[in-house]
């Protein structure tokens, strides 16, 4: 078997509050291998996008803290190297797709500035004024830069590429934002693309058209994808698998067209049935809240809110196990409680 892209294992992460020590991700393991397309869903609040900036490195630390757990970019353990060789490996390894596009850019400088100042500075982890004046006094570079940045534009569709490297964000509409940073993020030629919730902010006509140019560019520009959404509709679109989170945990994994058609966890059966059907009715969906991370249920976290709640989910918690070939759920009832 081939090096996977990144291998998340026994990851726990906590961030320091006024109210205590909030363990958000609580011993997750996550694989994406090459050439493939990963999505990680569950409710807004469940470690999703921590996850995503664990692995991209841009944690705030603190009060974020990584207290046990390995992540693997292409075979190398970036948590046992030094801050400076992690961001090195990072840098050459993991590009990431933001969700809120009008914040992810800065808005005094153009998309050109962005693209050709993101090739100049590709790899290099440091910042000095003098360094910076004499890049972009160099006319080959910044000419070369252009023409490249030129290029992923219009790879990833966008019309009239060298009127809008002109353009300010303000300019632009929220769907042309999310290209430019989609080109942004494949620009520096990454093995991981992850995309965390990009589509969050356009209608729903521009979202089916990202979701489409996230799909051709994991075919063109051999890259692999960790997407991060809520949208279950989403992750059936765009994933070769999918692991449903639940308060840090993983509650179920599986090959996208299997969890879709079986899914095995009370909380992904729940997460299903809040899914608006055609008619316009909406299911009940799953009670309560997410639980309160500095005092996090014992047992299985997701017991409290669970209609199939037995004597041990409140005890004990419950480990993977592989219900059928390549599906895995962490449920008592798949143990045979």
């Amino acid at each position: 078997m081939s090096t996977p892209i990144v291998e998340i294992k026994d990851l726990h992460l906590s961030f320091a509050t006024w109210e205590g020590t909030a363990r958000v991700v609580d011993g997750v393991d996550l694989l994406v291998g090459q050439h493939e397309s990963v999505s990680v869903v569950g409710e807004t609040g469940c470690g999703k996008s921590v996850i995503a900036k664990a692995v991209a490195g841009v944690l705030p630390v603190p009060p974020a803290k990584i207290e046990k757990g390995e992540i693997y970019l292409k075979g190398k353990d970036i948590l046992s190297m030094s801050r400076k060789e992690a961001d090195r490996v990072r840098r050459k390894e993991v590009s990431m797709v933001f969700q809120d596009s009008m914040n992810a850019l800065n808005p005094v400088y153009t998309v050109g500035d962005h693209l050709v100042d993101s090739l100049l500075w590709k790899g290099d982890g440091t910042f000095r004024f003098t360094t910076y004046v004499a890049k972009k006094l160099n006319k080959a570079a910044v000419e070369k830069a252009w023409k490249d940045s030129v290029q992923m534009l219009e790879s990833v569709r966008v019309p009239s590429p060298e009127r809008i490297m002109k353009r300010y964000p303000i300019e632009l509409s929220g769907g042309m934002r999310q290209r430019v940073l989609i080109a942004m993020a494949l620009l520096g030629k990454p093995s991981l693309l992850i995309a965390d919730e990009p589509t969050t902010s356009v209608d729903v006509s521009i979202e089916a058209q990202i979701l489409d140019l996230i799909s051709d560019m994991i075919k063109r520009e051999d890259v692999a994808v960790m997407y991060i959404t809520h949208d279950l509709a989403v992750a059936k679109q765009v994933s070769n698998r999918v692991y449903v989170l639940y308060a840090g945990t993983v509650a179920e994994k599986a090959d996208s067209n299997v969890l879709f058609r079986n899914p095995a966890h009370p909380y992904t059966v729940g997460l299903m049935a809040s899914i608006p059907k055609l008619d316009g009715t909406i299911g009940e969906g799953i009670r309560e809240m997410l639980p309160d991370y500095t005092a996090p249920p014992s047992g299985c976290r997701f017991h409290p809110r669970c209609d199939k709640m037995v004597s041990v989910c409140s005890q004990d918690r419950p480990k993977l196990v592989e219900v059928e070939p390549g599906h895995w759920v962490a449920c008592h009832l798949a143990h045979g409680a």
